[in-house]
C-alpha cells in the first residue's frame, strides 16, 4: 500500500518577499521621496536668499516688491501708487522673479 505525501508548500515565503519589498522601498525612493527632498531644499535656500527690492510671487498670486526682511516676516510693496504694502511670513513666497521677464510677458 503505498503511503501518500501530504503537500507541503515550497518553503522560504518570507525570504522570497524580502528582496522584492527592498526593490520597491528603492524605486519609491529614487523616483518620489529623493526629488521631494532635493525640491525642498532648493526652496528652502531661495527663501533665505530673499533680500530687499527682490520681486517675488506670493502663494495667494500677489506680485510685489520686497521692502523690509526680517527673520521670517517679509514687508511686500504691491502698489505703487497707492503705496499698499503687506506683511507676510517668509515661507508664503513661492518664488522670485527677474523684472526682465515680468516685461517681457507683458510687452507680448
Amino acid at each position: 500500500m503505498p503511503t501518500e505525501q501530504p503537500d507541503i508548500p515550497a518553503g522560504g515565503g518570507l525570504f522570497q518577499l524580502l528582496p522584492m519589498f527592498f526593490i520597491m522601498f528603492m524605486i519609491m525612493y529614487f523616483m518620489i521621496i529623493r526629488p521631494q527632498r532635493k525640491k525642498e531644499k532648493n526652496r528652502l535656500e531661495m527663501l533665505s536668499q530673499i533680500r530687499k527690492n527682490d520681486h517675488i510671487l506670493t502663494t495667494g498670486g500677489i506680485y510685489g516688491v520686497v521692502m523690509n526682511v526680517k527673520d521670517d516676516e517679509l514687508l511686500l510693496r504691491i502698489d505703487d501708487t497707492n503705496n499698499v504694502r503687506v506683511r507676510l511670513s517668509r515661507s508664503s513666497v513661492v518664488g522670485v522673479i527677474d523684472p526682465k521677464d515680468k516685461e517681457e510677458k507683458s510687452k507680448d
